[in-house]
């Protein structure tokens, strides 16, 4: 009976040596299938959900000489989801830029960069589902004065958007004297 035992206990940590291995290769094919067949399914547009679009997410202003002062442009957002959209916020990635959005006649309040505390923080609009809304940049060169050069910046939508919550524009500017 002894040898029954130590043949028994022996054969255990073969068994268990022989699984881990495969146990591994298993559990990485199927997260790879798995990963595989994810990426090949179109994004799904959930039900109720609004969808912010801009057709145009970048805008050259060119040459903007520091003289000039301010530059703006007008950019079309719409909502081709199925649900009203609500748009929170609006951030720049400079305090040279600022941003407000006009929704249905109403002119929001101007945003900027968030970490220079400018911003509002209890504003909401809400844009119903194929309905558009325009969305104001402004680009200040007297905000950096002795700045020569290109220059790109970002503004960013925060929207209650299921499938894209966030959506950013880009503004390239050419500074001169």
């Amino acid at each position: 009976m002894s040898k029954r035992k130590k043949v028994r206990s022996q054969a255990a940590p073969k068994t268990q040596k022989r699984f881990i291995p495969i146990l591994i290769i298993g559990l990485a094919l199927g997260a790879t299938l798995a990963a595989w067949a994810a990426l090949r399914q179109p994004a799904e547009i959930l039900a109720g959900d609004g969808i912010l679009a801009i057709p145009v997410n970048e805008h050259e202003f060119g040459s903007v000489p520091v003289s000039r002062g301010a530059v703006s442009t007008e950019l079309t957002l719409a909502n081709v989801g199925e649900d009203g959209l609500v748009i929170s916020f609006l951030d720049s990635s400079c305090g040279c830029t600022t941003a407000r959005l006009i929704n249905g006649g109403e002119i929001g309040p101007i945003f900027g960069m968030s970490s220079h505390g400018r911003s509002p923080t209890d504003w909401r609009t809400s844009i119903e589902p194929g309905q558009k809304a325009s969305l104001k940049i402004y680009y200040d060169p007297l905000v950096h004065p002795d700045f020569r050069g290109p220059a790109t910046r970002i503004v960013t939508i925060r929207t209650n958007g299921k499938t894209t919550p966030e959506k950013k524009v880009r503004i390239k500017v050419y500074q001169t004297d």
